[in-house]
């Protein structure tokens, strides 16, 4: 689950996602854009601030996102 704040912090959504993000990684200008590894080695994108998710690739070492 992610919680998702729309106004800088004052107030959150619950979120459901399918997977256990390990690690988030955050577009560095455009902010609703964002990257998820998870520890069974698969990829997820974001467009949306995390409301919906993408796979973009399996097998994925953590070493290899950026």
């Amino acid at each position: 689950m992610l919680f998702i704040s729309t106004d800088e912090g004052s107030s959150f959504q619950r979120q459901s996602i399918s997977f256990t993000p390990d690690t988030l990684v955050f577009h560095p200008k455009e902010e609703d854009k964002l990257l998820a590894y998870c520890k069974e080695g698969m990829l997820f994108a974001s467009t949306d601030l995390g409301r919906k998710w993408t796979l973009l690739q399996e097998r994925v070492t953590k070493d290899k996102v950026f």
